[in-house]
């Protein structure tokens, strides 16, 4: 799944903790199941993207 930075920043907080915990799961089963290192980057990207916005939030 992936989110641009501009609808990430409109994103409710509630939203964003949720969609960090899923991503959050995503990066681990993508790596638990030997997915392509490709799969698991992007995954691990859009993680630090929702993580640093929610950083900035105070979250």
């Amino acid at each position: 799944m992936t989110t641009s930075q501009k609808s990430i920043a409109e994103m409710s907080s509630d939203d964003l903790c949720d969609l960090y915990d899923k991503l959050r799961s995503e990066v681990r089963e993508a790596i638990q199941t030997n997915a392509p290192a490709e799969l698991v980057l992007r995954a691990e990207n859009e993680l630090r993207r929702v993580g640093n916005q929610l950083r900035r939030r105070g979250l």
